[in-house]
């Protein structure tokens, strides 16, 4: 069984500024948003963004961003986008509530994370970066320990959407695969890693040449996107599909004690259909939930009110409670 560590509270402390001022109350201000299913396509007032410098870092959407990092923090919570997303917005709603930052309202102790990285279609899908679903997990492994030199032994939690939870998954097996080399502490980020949600990912039981066909097609119903990238939209499904392999496989080794719980969407997008069904949102052997939106909307949440906030929030302090409890009987 893997080895539950005790909550540590040391951890890297961030400049004042790193966290966000518009953090406390868990708001951005609205953008100017051209809709699409996959992402937004956003253009920002100048004057209104000066407001809010510390949620539209000058330092690019890619990499880790902190959004509160307590002093007394015991756990880590990492978000990460998917496929045309970014790290601020995908987790907006258009009334400018910012989740993370309510879920670090409701959970004092955790450091909340937001990690971005370029997940344009074209460059994503691209006939020569069929390595790109690689490149990127092994990005964010880096990144997450990188931000746990002082902290190894913290505990773990994803919270990833859509694509983002293959490369979630990418940055796992990267670590397994580096974890003889402990100087970089990849070793540290696997086995710390406690729970893994899963919103809208395409983890089995899908054609996935037909999920990405469906993504092509609510780009172009939405954005009217140019042919050449629908073309680009035509991955090796065989590289998707052997991610998803060696992770199931992972699961069913001995002494991995990852919890995994999966999300999938309730609703349609008008003119499309549902982008990921169930069926492939879900692994049969853990708990799976749905909720009430559509791909895109199901990781925007209007307020603390919100159902699907509230099954997201409830469930991570459900497993802080696990794993406090694992942690005092040692």
């Amino acid at each position: 069984m893997v080895r539950i560590h005790k909550f540590s509270s040391r951890g890297t402390k961030r400049k004042a500024g790193e966290a966000g001022k518009a953090g406390a109350t868990g708001r951005i201000v609205p953008e100017t948003t051209v809709p699409s299913v996959l992402g937004e396509i956003t253009t920002t007032d100048s004057a209104s963004s000066a407001q809010i410098p510390d949620l539209y870092s000058t330092e690019g959407p890619t990499g880790m961003k902190v959004i509160a990092d307590p002093p007394d923090a015991a756990l880590d919570i990492i978000f990460v986008h998917g496929l045309t997303g970014n790290r601020d917005n995908t987790w907006a709603h258009g009334n400018g509530t910012f989740w993370p930052q309510q879920l670090a309202d409701d959970i004092k102790i955790a450091r909340i994370m937001t990690y971005g990285y370029d997940a344009s279609v074209v460059k994503f899908w691209a006939k020569a970066g069929n390595n790109n679903l690689r490149n990127h997990g092994k990005n964010l492994a880096f990144a997450a320990s990188d931000q746990r030199m002082e902290c190894t032994e913290r505990p773990i939690i994803f919270i990833a959407h859509s694509l983002g939870g293959l490369v979630c998954v990418q940055a796992l097996l990267h670590c397994r695969e580096g974890s003889e080399d402990d100087e970089l502490g990849l070793d540290e980020v696997f086995r710390s890693t406690r729970q893994i949600i899963f919103m809208g990912t395409p983890l089995a039981g899908a054609d996935l040449a037909k999920w990405v066909s469906m993504f092509a097609k609510a780009l172009q119903l939405v954005c009217q996107t140019n042919p050449a990238i629908v073309e680009a939209l035509q991955p090796d499904s065989e590289v998707l599909n052997a991610v998803q392999q060696q992770f199931q496989q992972l699961l069913r080794k001995r002494g991995v004690n990852i919890l995994i719980h999966c999300f999938f969407e309730e609703k349609a997008v008008r003119g499309v259909g549902v982008i990921v069904p169930d069926y492939s949102a879900t692994l049969a052997q853990y708990a799976n939930q749905g909720i009430a939106a559509d791909h895109i909307n199901m990781v925007k949440f209007t307020g603390k009110n919100d159902e699907g906030y509230q099954k997201v929030s409830k469930l991570v302090q459900r497993m802080i409670k696990k794993m406090i409890s694992s942690s005092t009987s040692m």
